[in-house]
């Protein structure tokens, strides 16, 4: 027989051969909700500790910690709540089986208000800074879905197994 011929899989051999695939994928899956938790913690603790830098300081000037970029935003201390809560909903949407309509629109809400904060910034750094939070919960809610999504077409791959014992 041909190797480059297709040929049909009997019973046992499609079982094993989904059941192959599905942990492989489920192993990639893992490793992709790891690295984001990883990014969305990382930044949620350096918005923190931003806040609390800003809360503590009160100064007229602020700087990102451990980088030293300054910040001239109007109201840094809300746009740093902002970013927490935004980076706290993308870890949410990562490990979420659903997206419900208003689940969808807080994302979206938050993905455009961190962007409105970009527009009090004075430079391109801090502009980019305040941007972070929006691209990760975009990220982390492409990731989420994805899977999900991934897990619909799993179901759908099973149902399609022969459904005749023997055949």
């Amino acid at each position: 027989m041909d190797p480059t011929e297709p040929r049909f899989l009997d019973e046992e051999e499609q079982e094993k051969k989904i059941k192959d695939l599905k942990e492989e994928d489920e192993i990639i899956n893992a490793q992709f909700k790891m690295f984001m938790t990883m990014v969305s913690f990382m930044f949620m603790l350096w918005f923190m500790a931003l806040a609390y830098y800003i809360a503590v300081a009160r100064t007229p000037s602020y700087y990102v910690p451990f980088v030293g970029i300054p910040i001239a935003s109007v109201r840094p201390l809300l746009a740093c709540e902002f970013s927490v809560i935004s980076l706290q909903l993308g870890l949410y949407s990562i490990y979420k089986d659903h997206f419900s309509l208003p689940f969808l629109g807080a994302s979206a809400a938050l993905f455009v208000f961190q962007f409105f904060l970009c527009v009090y910034g004075d430079s391109p750094l801090e502009r980019i800074w305040w941007s972070l939070p929006a691209l990760i919960l975009a990220a982390d809610v492409y990731v989420g879905y994805s899977i999900n999504v991934q897990g619909i077409r799993w179901s759908e791959l099973e149902s399609r197994q022969y459904k005749l014992k023997g055949a």
